[in-house]
């Protein structure tokens, strides 16, 4: 009865052959072929985008590969600084230790005063040497007046001619 009633619903059609049946399955089969190719396709382009995105990361990590050995080698850096640095206390205490070892410019003023004031005294007993010597050349008729007053003006402390 289903196939009267299928027969009813195509009256004046013929029953397809089994050649209209092969060509119908072969464009069907194309049409299905052509959007597994169409399907492979678009896997082949994830696909390369996988491959893309695993390019960017092998980049992305020798990049953290480079920046970590940069970030070692400044921490070498800086244990070396670590090492050799003083610390604020330290300095301190080496600075006031140096400060006790230095002179004030007062004790400085005072002391080349001093030294001065020696030289000068030393320096008059020279003279009073070179004094007494040049009397007693002149006494003894060695030198003359007028050579006992050039050596006189040679003195440090030249005595007035009178």
């Amino acid at each position: 009865m289903s196939q009267n009633k299928a027969k009813q619903h195509l009256p004046n059609e013929t029953e397809p052959t089994n050649s209209d049946i092969l060509s119908a399955i072969n464009q069907f089969a194309t049409h299905v072929e052509q959007r597994f190719q169409g399907v492979d396709q678009q896997f082949q382009s994830v696909e390369q985008r996988f491959q893309d995105i695993e390019q960017r990361f092998q980049g992305v990590d020798q990049q953290f590969q480079s920046v970590e050995q940069r970030f070692q080698s400044v921490d070498e850096h800086f244990n070396k600084i670590e090492l050799t640095m003083v610390t604020k206390d330290e300095l301190k205490d080496k600075l006031a230790a140096m400060e006790t070892r230095l002179v004030t410019k007062d004790y400085l003023d005072e002391k080349l005063y001093d030294l001065k004031s020696d030289m000068i005294v030393t320096m008059r007993k020279e003279d009073h040497k070179i004094d007494t010597v040049v009397d007693i050349l002149q006494e003894k008729n060695i030198f003359s007046a007028a050579d006992s007053a050039r050596v006189l003006k040679a003195t440090v402390f030249p005595k007035p001619t009178t």
